[in-house]
């Protein structure tokens, strides 16, 4: 196999600066009607997997000790929920009271499913990333191919930056 460098990717993670920009944006008229932005919100607190925070269900949460338990993925290609791709990505996340408030608006749409809206729908993983596209856009932050997994490495840079 020859390695095609065209095909690679990457790392790419916002700044501080640009996350605390970005959060500020996703929060400000947020409504438990349309979930995407909690999704990409909770993707930032905990650096869970876009397959990890569709599957999340309310019995999940802890909220007395703070806690997150990832124990299953959406796969949403297939449309199921199943075990996660191997046993090291069962984890309890600590989380803060920040995303805990804001997943609690999502208790009004009366599903088991955290994500799920009134209808019962969890976005798609196209729908999150459109959405995330608009508020980088409104953000002013220009990241070419920026897409909801690099969220995740965004979480690892914020958890060094702590540690540093």
């Amino acid at each position: 196999m020859i390695w095609d460098k065209s095909k690679t990717r990457n790392v790419d993670y916002l700044t501080n600066k640009e996350v605390i920009t970005l959060l500020k944006n996703l929060e400000e008229g947020i409504s438990p009607r349309f979930t995407s932005r909690y999704m990409i919100i909770t993707a930032l607190y905990t650096g869970m997997r876009i397959g990890e925070i569709m599957a999340l269900k309310w019995s999940d949460i802890n909220f007395k000790k703070k806690t997150i338990s990832i124990t299953k993925t959406y796969d949403y290609l297939n449309k199921i929920i199943k075990e996660p791709k191997t046993q090291s990505s069962i984890r309890t996340i600590r989380v803060n009271n920040s995303l805990l408030e804001l997943l609690s608006q999502l208790k009004k749409n009366n599903q088991n499913s955290v994500f799920a809206n009134i209808n019962g729908q969890i976005p798609s993983q196209a729908g999150i990333n459109k959405v995330l596209r608009t508020h980088l856009k409104e953000s002013k932050i220009e990241r070419n191919g920026f897409h909801f997994h690099s969220l995740r490495h965004t979480h690892v840079a914020l958890l060094l930056l702590k540690v540093c």
